[in-house]
């Protein structure tokens, strides 16, 4: 089905990031080596991927962590899984709260990814307004959902907006 064609970021039962832009169950299907298990916990963590010429990199906190080779295609699609199945239920594989998801037009840096992460890490401690927390970032998002008022509306400027869906 054309509405199961989306981008998507899940953590699988082996504890693994795995990423895509076709249907959950087609292939290509790429599996970063990376174990989640450490990153598991109640404390804030900073995941960011990052496609570009066929190489897909998975930062954590700040820091690279893995690259896989495979090729994402293009996708018309208007919807995104994160941390959901493929079905729309969005059923977690884990139990985790999503805040602050941002999506880039270009592929962004690894300094810039550290940049983000900085800015990210202190703003959670202080609660810093978005308007600054968007000054502060190293290049503007094409949507950015801060889940603030616990809805999905794009705090980028750019009306991107979004449909929470959730258990």
């Amino acid at each position: 089905s054309h509405s199961l064609q989306r981008p998507k970021l899940i953590l699988n039962d082996a504890q693994k990031f795995e990423f895509n832009t076709e249907t959950y169950s087609s292939s290509p299907r790429y599996t970063f080596p990376y174990d989640c298990t450490p990153i598991m916990s109640s404390s804030w963590h900073h995941v960011v991927v990052s496609t570009e010429d066929g190489l897909n990199t998975l930062y954590v906190d700040g820091m690279k962590v893995d690259a896989i080779k495979g090729y994402i295609s293009g996708s018309s699609a208007t919807k995104l899984d994160i941390g959901g199945n493929c079905e729309g239920t969005m059923n977690s594989f884990i139990t985790m709260k999503i805040d602050n998801v941002r999506l880039y037009q270009r592929t962004i840096t690894e300094p810039e990814v550290r940049k983000i992460y900085e800015t990210e890490g202190s703003c959670v401690v202080d609660e810093v307004a978005v308007s600054e927390k968007m000054s502060s970032l190293p290049v503007s998002p094409l949507a950015y959902y801060s889940f603030d008022d616990k809805t999905v509306g794009d705090v980028s400027g750019n009306g991107k907006n979004g449909v929470l869906s959730s258990n």
